[in-house]
Formats: structure tokens, C-alpha cells, sequence
């Protein structure tokens, strides 16, 4: 089926090029043809351990966005990630992460790890882009959004200053005693990008 311009069609260098009607659009979204298309890379369901891994990533993704809805064992805690780097997970003290929440600030330039989001008791929900983690000429960053049972927004960023392949996540809880619970869900999409060359 061809796709074009809405109204009188000029003429068209590239196929496919224009503006798409809403029903083109949700439908080329639909079959995954569309840039910006999640596809569902892997469902992690934590219980009773203190800390998961991914599987390792497909490198065609420039965005992985992960959906998450945590539950602790204990309150207090916060939802961190660490990353593998070529098949060697990083626990170096070089994460840097910025936060806002309630109007306050918390920083840090030598973390162990990445700040994803923060434990009201003892569930959070809310979901994270991972920028560059393929592309080994990029640093790896990373933005959050979440909101914890204390009714509390939190919303941040991450980077890592290292240029290099990330090729697996590893999702943890920063209690070490404390673990996640039945009913944590966490989902790894990639976005699909489309260029037009």
C-alpha cells in the first residue's frame, strides 16, 4: 500500500516521504514500520533475589526504554541499575546521577551505580530511557521518571563517562539484605528508528 501527502501530491524524490494521514501513521505504528515503534526486547520478573541481568542487548537501538513496576521486601530502598560493559559488569565509583524530587536536589559524581528510582515504602513504578549504549564513541546516559507509595514524583538523569559497548543491564536494589518481591515486572523495549537517506 502506498503511503503520500495529504491534499495535492508533488513530486517525490523518496518514497514514503510526506505527511501521513493519522490512519497511514497509526497503521505503518501498528506493523512496527513507523520510527519511534517499541519492540518488546524481554520481560524480567524478579522474586526473591537482590539483583537480575538482561539478557545481552541488540546493538540496533540508538533508545532502550525500560517500564518498571518494583516491589521491595523492605522500605527504604532505592531502584539502581549497573551496566555490562563488552561482558563486564561495572561497579566503578564513576556513575553521576542528578535528582529532583519535592522541590530538593541529590546528586552524585561518584556512584557505584545508576539512579533509577526511589522506594515509598516498598513498591515505585515509572520508566527510564538508555541512550548510546551501542556506540562506543557516545558516553551512555540515561533519564527517569517514577513515583513511590510515599505519593512522591522523582525525576532524574544518569551518565556514564566511559565511551563504550554496553551490551547488558543488571537491575539491583541498593538494600543488600532486601530483595524484590512477587509481582516486579520490568520491560525492555527498543525504539525503532527510521532515517530516510
Amino acid at each position: 500500500m502506498p503511503y503520500g501527502y495529504l491534499g495535492t501530491q508533488p513530486n517525490q524524490t523518496l518514497k514514503n516521504t510526506g505527511v501521513l494521514s493519522v490512519t497511514e501513521a497509526a497503521e505503518l505504528q501498528s506493523q512496527g514500520k513507523l520510527g519511534g515503534s517499541l519492540e518488546l526486547i524481554e520481560v524480567l520478573q524478579p522474586s526473591g533475589v537482590n539483583s537480575i541481568d538482561t539478557s545481552v542487548l541488540p546493538t540496533h537501538y540508538d533508545v532502550i526504554k525500560v517500564d518498571f513496576n518494583i516491589k521491595a521486601s523492605g522500605a527504604a530502598n532505592v531502584f539502581h541499575c549497573r551496566v555490562y560493559e563488552s561482558g563486564v559488569l561495572n561497579t566503578s565509583a564513576i556513575y553521576e546521577y542528578a535528582i529532583l524530587y519535592n522541590g530538593n536536589e541529590v546528586r552524585s559524581s561518584t556512584a557505584t551505580s545508576a539512579y533509577l528510582g526511589n522506594f515509598g515504602g516498598n513498591q515505585t513504578q515509572g520508566y527510564a530511557y538508555f541512550y548510546n549504549l551501542s556506540d562506543t564513541n557516545e558516553y551512555s546516559y540515561v533519564s527517569f521518571h517514577n513515583y513511590d507509595n510515599s505519593n512522591i514524583y522523582w525525576t532524574g538523569g544518569n551518565s556514564l563517562p566511559s565511551a563504550s559497548l554496553v551490551d547488558k543491564l543488571q537491575f539491583k536494589n541498593s538494600n543488600a539484605v532486601q530483595t524484590f518481591s512477587s509481582g516486579t515486572e520490568i520491560k525492555i523495549y527498543g525504539i525503532k528508528q527510521l532515517w530516510v537517506h
